[in-house]
């Protein structure tokens, strides 16, 4: 949709009387835009997409989140199907940069990684009973789930290897790690926990002036899962830099294992997208095999 339809879309379908519009962001399948209003709130988020059910999927995440826990997600205000295929979804506007264009790292670091980790934790108080994708907890055990997930991966990644498509050192951290699964995820932190799935630098909202958090977007396959399955997002690119993990680590009691089982999580879904995708960093996949591979020795595993 451009500009002018997704003017008229929200005028003909919401309560929202827009005034002006402009661009927030753009991907393959999606394009946000900033619609200014005459009244309150003045303006909204407006996501656009050629794929209806993965924007629904969106949608429905953020309110499933959205009921359960005050956090600093966007409120929604409404979703529409357009013909065959495409979708709009109306959210709360955040005013602010994603993290990900943060320019001075050192003077965020002295409220943004309390501000980002406070609201993780926000999410990870919501707690389940079975483990699973929130639509399918049948899980009894983080076990029962993820050996399936992992069984798939150690097949996929067999078959590159064989066909020299991934290197030696890759092929090991994943067979190795595969074989001893059962001893590293018996070490297991708390019970089923909602996560968010994609919580990392980009889908950080952040005042550019004050450095606070305004919001979180984004949640990608929303589970019940144990609390340190998606900390390993909280360890690339500008996440490392403002040490989100250890700050993370610091207002917890970490596992046994958690260092382990971080690197073994951040692999394996590299190697997810890399059986989805096709192609992925091999220097990203041989950075995180060596040091799965040395978490392991260090823990006698």
């Amino acid at each position: 949709m451009n500009a002018n339809e997704v003017m008229t879309y929200i005028a003909q379908n919401t309560e929202f009387m827009p005034t002006n519009i402009s661009v927030a962001g753009k991907g393959a399948s999606a394009c946000v835009y900033k619609i200014e209003l005459e009244k309150e709130p003045y303006a909204v988020a407006v996501k656009c997409s050629n794929n209806a059910e993965l924007l629904k999927q969106e949608y429905e995440q953020i309110k499933f989140i959205n009921d359960r826990v005050d956090c600093k997600m966007p409120r929604l205000y409404h979703f529409g199907v357009c013909g065959d295929s495409s979708a709009v979804m109306v959210m709360e506007h955040f005013d602010g940069i994603s993290a990900g264009n943060l320019k001075n790292i050192r003077k965020a670091k002295k409220i943004l990684p309390d501000m980002i980790v406070d609201n993780l934790l926000k999410i990870h108080s919501v707690c389940g009973s079975k483990f699973g994708p929130v639509d399918n907890a049948v899980y009894d055990t983080w076990y029962d789930y993820y050996s399936e997930f992992a069984g798939e991966i150690y097949d996929f990644v067999k078959t590159e290897y064989d066909n020299g498509n991934l290197r030696k050192k890759v092929f090991t951290a994943v067979k190795l790690s595969y074989e001893k699964l059962g001893k590293i995820l018996r070490d297991t932190k708390g019970e089923p926990t909602l996560i968010h799935g994609d919580y990392w630098q980009p889908n950080f909202i952040v005042n550019p002036e004050t450095f606070e958090l305004v919001g979180v977007i984004d949640p990608f396959n929303i589970m019940w899962a144990e609390p340190e399955y998606e900390l390993f997002a909280l360890t690339v690119g500008g996440s490392k830099k403002l040490k989100l993990y250890e700050n993370y680590k610091s207002k917890t009691t970490p596992s046994k294992y958690c260092d382990l089982k971080v690197e073994l999580y951040a692999l394996y879904n590299e190697l997810l997208w890399y059986k989805k995708l096709g192609s992925v960093s091999k220097e990203y996949l041989m950075y995180r095999s060596k040091r799965l591979l040395k978490q392991m020795n260090r823990n006698g595993i």
